[in-house]
């Protein structure tokens, strides 16, 4: 086919109509993840930004039901993100509880997302909880927010923040974490009315456990034998009293370590947790009505439609006086077959091993040589970039 009949006023037409049917879609689509976000205008969303005690801006989302003000005060929520992640990982938690009647401080742990960097783990003013300590100050201080019925929440890394906060400050009335363990630190009533989350199947299990078989060795361990005082505790039983903080639970749903975030069984545990540690206004939605779906599919459709819309446009491109000279007939064809195909595959998978030392190499760089955080502040995230650099300058 001749360049000319390629650009030709139908085809151009046509990459016009898709075009603008994928930015249709995609603008619908996030209109109704921030619909769902705010549960339809019931729940005011915001950023906000706050110190932590050595001048380190943390960021955070602060989900606010619309009812609730200084007059009709509500429980407040502090949910901290996993290693690696932002706030935005943490939505599940939060709309779900947002639309319950609490107000959630959904934070970018320092060092993630955007708040700022945390500085050396060596000097003495180093914030170990990440702006968790600072965040749970600035909630509580919320003139709508009842500062004697505040809680914890967390994921992984985040999970482990929130333990280490709340085990220290008995005012926390309420802790729910998931993809992390009580230690042996914990007691009959500290923290204070504890739910602990973690995947049957959690990658990380044994390492936070110190156990191989979660469901058939967690519950005797000496962890658990401090943390709940009774004969023979079991899997998601509640044991101990809300009133007195001494309410004890451990779940274990059918998840993997990232899925724990996102598993409406954990999520509905925890809504009912927080519930009857914290006790917001009635009514209550029934735990297992969750909306955060329809949010995440939402914006994963307008990643779709916007990934989608960059075929048609650039088409469109092409045909205009600036891209102009782009244009030309395709060159010589050619098809790797046999042993030259062979070849290629075998290359292109070995280098994608790459990916495996270079992540080692960085680590044990910023361990053993000298820390490397100044360089390297997200290095997970800088060494796949790193790896892709490597590869595509081999290949």
């Amino acid at each position: 086919m001749e360049t000319q009949d390629v650009f030709n006023a139908r085809r151009r037409a046509a990459a016009a109509i898709t075009l603008g049917v994928c930015l249709a879609v995609l603008l619908a689509a996030e209109v109704v993840a921030w619909l769902v976000q705010r549960d339809f205008g019931r729940v005011a969303v915001s950023n906000v930004t706050y110190p932590n005690a050595n001048g380190i801006t943390v960021r955070a989302k602060l989900l606010q039901p619309v009812d609730v003000t200084a007059d009709s005060p509500a429980p407040g929520i502090v949910y901290v993100h996993g290693y690696q992640n932002n706030r935005e990982t943490s939505d599940a938690y939060a709309i779900e509880l947002a639309r319950r009647g609490f107000v959630v401080l959904s934070i970018d742990a320092i060092g993630r997302g955007n708040s700022g960097v945390p500085g050396d783990p060596d000097e003495a003013d180093f914030d170990e909880t990440y702006g968790t300590a600072t965040s749970l100050a600035y909630l509580r201080a919320l003139p709508y927010v009842r500062g004697d019925s505040v809680g914890l929440m967390g994921h992984s890394l985040g999970a482990e923040m929130a333990y280490a906060v709340a085990l220290r400050d008995p005012t926390v009335r309420a802790l729910a974490f998931s993809g992390f363990a009580y230690r042996n630190d914990a007691t009959a009533d500290s923290p204070k009315n504890m739910l602990m989350i973690i995947g049957q199947y959690d990658e990380y299990r044994e390492r936070m456990t110190g156990v191989g078989d979660i469901e058939a060795e967690w519950m005797a361990s000496p962890q658990s034998a401090a943390a709940i005082p009774v004969a023979n505790p079991q899997l998601g039983v509640t044991y101990g009293d809300f009133q007195q903080g001494t309410a004890r639970q451990v779940f274990v749903p059918h998840a993997i370590h990232l899925e724990e975030s996102h598993s409406p069984a954990a999520i509905a545990r925890a809504l009912d947790w927080m519930r009857l540690a914290l006790q917001p206004q009635p009514p209550w939605i029934d735990a297992q009505s969750q909306t955060w779906p329809i949010k995440e599919l939402a914006t994963l459709v307008a990643l779709v439609a916007g990934v989608a819309s960059l075929l048609p446009l650039a088409f469109l491109l092409l045909g205009t006086r600036l891209f102009r000279p782009l244009q030309g007939p395709a060159g010589s064809h050619y098809a790797a077959t046999g042993r030259a195909y062979l070849r290629g595959a075998v290359v292109n998978g070995l280098l994608m091993l790459l990916y495996l030392p270079l992540i080692f190499a960085l680590f044990g760089l910023h361990v053993y040589v000298v820390p490397i955080d100044g360089v390297f502040p997200m290095m997970m995230v800088n060494g796949i970039v790193w790896w892709f650099l490597v590869i595509n300058i081999v290949g």
